[in-house]
């Protein structure tokens, strides 16, 4: 099967397959214009339907090479190429088809290259002058070369070129038209057989010019890279033969196509540098990039060695950028799994774009050449997201507040292609529309605005991107902002009853939840609306999406009835207060009120009046027990004491001053007990004697005593009354020894002095007051003045191993200002001696330093300015030291060491001292002699005999 395949400078691997045939193909160029074109006259020609020139061979090589080369002048309009080319079979599309493309004058070079190995030297005449030679050159093997060069010139005419495919042994026909607007752009041509074809091309031809560069037969030798310095019969530029064959290449010429780069990365342009010649090797690689004449990559293995020890060498431009990896292929023998090298190009930049070509020489097969066109591709530069004041934005934006509007500018410079700019959410795609805008400094960048009208909760920490991209190779250039945003909260809600029944004087705990608030809700507490708790404790959830708040709160009574408010807000949101509310109903202890009976005046009650009280009580719930106090001991009704209770009443019938006092009552419920406040009963009452006073006064004669009366009476505002009742019947208002003053409202201070014994005897005090007069009067007895009364009622406390406590009651003093006497004496001793003595003013004695074991006599004396009384004795002895107790060496610390057979020894032996102790501790007694100025047979008054009787005892 044969096949053609050819492309212009502005097509890239086009096929057209011709019909298959048994015997041959050939394929028919045929150009069809409004006017004559001349075309070289074929050694061989068949007649066409069209004016056409068929050129037919015995044999055509496998490839057809196209040159070009660009000249631009300044001072010719532009042309439009526009070229369409399409086959039964394939179609080339033009890499840009933009029709506003208008370069200023070109002028294109175009050469094809057709090489007939089968004949020697063959004129071909030409029906045109616009062919000045045609020239076939002899090569081993025998080879000749046509160069058809065409110059475009900016041309309004419009043209229509056919390619048509036909066989020899059929009359099939494949046409596929070509239209342009002015000159038709060449293409290569390949024949996979013997072949032959028709050419037609514009109106002008260039004359043909040799392959070689020099004078040898070798069309292959590096002097064929170069220019050659002469000169052709034509006086335009030579053109350059840049791409060769070896002479036993089976394909001299390979297309591989187009590669796209992006600029910043790497490439891998490929070359094919496997052999299929037994014991051939690959001995030089050579890269060229467009109309260079020096090789920009070279590997040499001429010199035999392989490719990894082949010397290479790097354009300057290049530097360390490029570098040949030829994979696992070494160029010595066959790989059809990787027959490819690669021309490794890093950190690509826009100017490495363009045409690249590979020569392989091959030590005995034929050089093999491939061509690959590079595109670079310039991402563009970061976005760069803006608000709508122009300033950039932060990865992190906000916090907004929900429901806010939200504007995102989006903006981009550079890239080649423009560039295209998306917004993104996730994988979602949001707006796709943007706009090229001209800066102030005529800079294009690329803007898209993307517009939230309102935010919602599900935007929170939302990631809006905005990608800009111009290929699908390399990774978009992104930029991205989250969204923070401030939520109202949704929901508040008082854990509980709707009303709630609280202890008054309690702590209370109350509990509200609030969600939905971001930041976490502030909950605050109020009571009546107006009035901040503040004894609350928050609590915020893991997720910060609840807020719990607890209340310790302690109502009063006062707030029966009041609302309690839960209120949640985000402080960082404006009116976003909710609430809940309970409302507050309160248990109670009874609160207790005690008031004297509506009708009763409080300073107008006297004795034998009748008095009641109301106990008012306020409890909930209610009170089911109540009691009634007097001076703190409860009442009973008792009717024959005048005194009547009845639940929340109290009633005292015809009170006398005994029942005056402090009255209380109290009640009790579920919630505890209350009392009431004290009412004082006031009962006025006529002066009497006030109790506890000293009512016998010793004096001797010509002495002056002062006597104090005192009384008790509601009102307190007492007149006085003295008299003497010595040898008359009645009082009398003052005699000539008596002087008596007034030192208070209820006291009055009497002085009486005695002259003879017949002035000692009774005195008498009364008063008077607005109640009345006092019933019966205070008297004070006035006696001669001697020595005080023994003590009474002797005890002793707190024995210890070296102290005690002595305790007696005083008796009358004589009339003076009486002390008192402890002699103490050690009875244990022989000699019974005195060894202290102790003075107090009363008879309460602490006695230290005595000595353990042992027995003391005490004698209790009272004295005063006439003597001193009998002595009461008293006996006590102090407890012993136990003696299974050590004191350490090293301490104040008692050890106590107990062993049982020791315990038992120590309990026999105490008990047998004891017993021993006790005799003779009688007989001591009964011998010993009683210490002067104690009364009694045996030493011991009645009182010290009993006390001696209980301490033993």
């Amino acid at each position: 099967m044969s096949s053609l395949s050819w492309s212009t400078a502005n097509f890239v691997n086009c096929n057209v397959h011709s019909v298959e045939s048994q015997s041959s193909s050939s394929y028919q160029f045929s150009y069809s214009s409004s006017s004559p074109l001349p075309l070289p006259s074929p050694t061989k020609s068949t007649t066409t339907s069209k004016r056409s020139t068929i050129l037919e061979t015995k044999q055509i090589d496998q490839r057809i090479f196209v040159d070009k080369n660009i000249d631009i002048d300044d001072d010719i309009d532009g042309v439009r190429d526009n070229v369409a080319l399409s086959s039964s079979s394939s179609s080339c599309i033009p890499p840009s088809s933009s029709s506003s493309y208008r370069p200023k004058k070109r002028q294109y070079k175009r050469s094809l290259y057709w090489r007939n190995s089968d004949d020697d030297s063959e004129q071909l005449s030409s029906s045109s002058s616009s062919y000045d030679s045609t020239i076939y050159e002899k090569h081993e093997p025998p080879t000749f070369a046509l160069k058809l060069r065409n110059k475009f010139q900016s041309s309004s005419s419009s043209s229509t070129m056919m390619i048509t495919t036909t066989t020899t042994a059929a009359t099939t026909t494949t046409k596929t038209p070509i239209t342009t607007n002015s000159d038709f752009n060449f293409f290569h041509y390949q024949s996979l057989n013997d072949d032959q074809f028709m050419l037609a091309d514009s109106p002008q031809m260039d004359p043909i010019d040799p392959v070689d560069n020099d004078d040898d037969d070798d069309v292959d030798d590096d002097n064929d890279f170069y220019p050659s310095s002469s000169s052709s019969s034509s006086k335009k530029q030579r053109t350059r033969i840049t791409r060769h064959r070896h002479k036993n290449s089976e394909k001299d010429f390979e297309i591989i196509g187009t590669l796209t780069g992006v600029a910043g990365g790497k490439i891998a342009l490929p070359c094919n540098i496997s052999t299929s010649t037994p014991k051939d090797s690959v001995s030089l690689i050579l890269w060229y990039k467009d109309e260079s004449t020096t090789p920009i990559y070279s590997v040499d293995a001429r010199k035999g060695v392989s490719l990894e020890a082949a010397r290479r060498v790097t354009d300057e431009n290049l530097a360390s950028r490029a570098y040949m990896n030829t994979g696992t292929n070494t160029g010595q023998t066959s790989s059809s799994s990787s027959p490819y090298a690669h021309l490794m190009l890093e950190l690509l930049t826009p100017d490495d774009a363009g045409e690249y070509a590979c020569r392989v020489d091959f030590r005995k097969e034929r050089t093999r050449n491939s061509v690959i066109f590079l595109k670079i591709i310039v991402p563009p530069e970061k976005p760069q997201i803006i608000d709508t004041n122009g300033e950039s934005l932060p990865s992190l934006i906000g916090p907004y507040t929900e429901g806010d509007h939200l504007t995102l500018i989006c903006e981009v410079e550079g890239g080649k292609p423009q560039p295209s700019l998306t917004w993104w959410r996730e994988s979602v795609l949001l707006d796709d529309t943007y706009e090229q805008i001209t800066t102030t400094n005529n800079n294009q960048l690329i803007r898209n605005q993307l517009i939230i009208q309102s935010l919602r909760r599900q935007d929170l920490m939302a990631v809006f991107t905005c990608q800009a991209s111009n290929n699908n190779i390399s990774l978009p250039s992104t930029a991205t902002v989250t969204v923070d945003l401030n939520f109202r909260p949704l929901t508040v809600k008082i854990i509980g009853e709707r009303k709630q029944s609280l202890s008054a004087e309690k702590i209370s705990i109350i509990t509200c939840e609030s969600s939905g608030s971001r930041p976490p809700a502030t909950i605050t507490w109020w009571i009546g609306g107006t009035t901040r708790l503040r004894n609350a404790q928050e609590q915020i959830s893991a997720d910060g999406n609840k807020t719990t708040s607890r209340l310790s709160l302690t109502v009063t009574i006062d707030d029966i009835g009041k609302e309690i408010t839960c209120r949640a807000e985000n402080p960082h949101i404006q009116s976003s207060a909710i609430e809940d509310l309970i409302q507050l109903e309160i248990n109670y202890a009874p609160q207790v009120t005690l008031k004297l009976g509506s009708n009763l005046r409080h300073s107008h009650i006297q004795e034998g009046n009748d008095v009641y009280f109301e106990c008012v009580i306020r409890a909930s719930p209610w009170s089911y027990e109540v009691r009634w106090h007097f001076e703190g001991r409860e009442l009973q009704t008792n009717t024959s004491a005048g005194i009547i209770v009845s639940n929340q009443s109290l009633v005292l019938q015809k009170v006398r001053r005994q029942q005056r006092g402090k009255y209380t009552c109290s009640a009790t419920n579920s919630e505890g007990d209350g009392e009431s406040n004290a009412v004082h009963l006031r009962i006025q009452f006529s002066p009497i004697c006030k109790a506890g006073q000293k009512i016998i006064y010793g004096a001797a004669r010509h002495e002056t005593v002062n006597i104090v009366c005192e009384l008790e009476s509601d009102p307190s505002e007492v007149e006085f009354f003295w008299s003497y009742n010595g040898t008359g019947s009645e009082p009398r208002r003052e005699t000539a020894t008596l002087k008596y003053e007034s030192t208070g409202p209820q006291s009055s201070l009497g002085r009486y002095t005695p002259h003879t014994e017949f002035d000692y005897g009774t005195i008498y005090c009364w008063g008077r007051n607005s109640v009345g007069i006092q019933s019966k009067p205070c008297a004070y007895s006035i006696v001669a003045a001697g020595s005080p009364d023994p003590v009474r009622n002797c005890s002793v406390f707190n024995v210890t191993e070296d102290s005690m406590r002595v305790d007696c009651d005083e008796g009358y003093d004589g009339g003076l200002i009486q002390h008192f006497l402890l002699e103490i004496y050690d009875t244990t001793e022989r000699n019974s001696a005195l060894r202290a003595n102790v003075t107090a003013s009363t008879p309460q004695f602490y006695l230290n330093n005595l000595q353990s074991a042992h027995t003391y006599l005490f004698v209790i004396y009272a004295a005063n300015a006439k003597g001193r009384s009998k002595g009461i004795a008293l006996t006590a002895f102090t407890l012993a030291m136990p003696e299974s107790m050590n004191r350490l060496a090293k301490g104040n610390v008692w050890q106590l060491n107990f062993n049982p057979v020791l315990v038992v020894l120590i309990a026999v032996v105490t008990g047998i001292v004891l017993i021993a102790f006790f005799i003779v501790l009688i007989v001591r007694w009964k011998t010993m002699k009683p210490p002067p100025n104690v009364s009694g047979s045996n030493g011991t008054s009645p009182t010290s005999s009993n006390a001696n009787h209980r301490y033993h005892r």
